[in-house]
C-alpha cells in the first residue's frame, strides 16, 4: 500500500479537503501497521527476557 500526496491527484490541495483526509488516513494506517509490528516484536523480547529471569 502505497499513499498517494494529495498535490499528485489535484492542484490545489485545499479544492479537495477530502482528499487530503484520505491522504491522512492512508499515513495513519501506515504507522499504525508499524506500531503493531513493533508492539509485537517488544512483546516477543519481553517474553524471552521473562523467560530468561525466571529460569534461574
Amino acid at each position: 500500500m502505497r499513499c498517494v500526496h494529495p498535490h499528485t491527484i489535484s492542484e490545489n490541495p485545499r479544492l479537495n479537503p477530502l482528499v487530503n483526509i484520505l491522504y491522512l488516513i492512508c499515513i495513519a494506517e501506515r504507522i499504525q501497521a508499524v506500531l503493531v509490528r513493533f508492539k509485537d516484536c517488544l512483546i516477543s523480547v519481553l517474553k524471552i527476557d521473562f523467560k530468561l529471569q525466571h529460569s534461574t
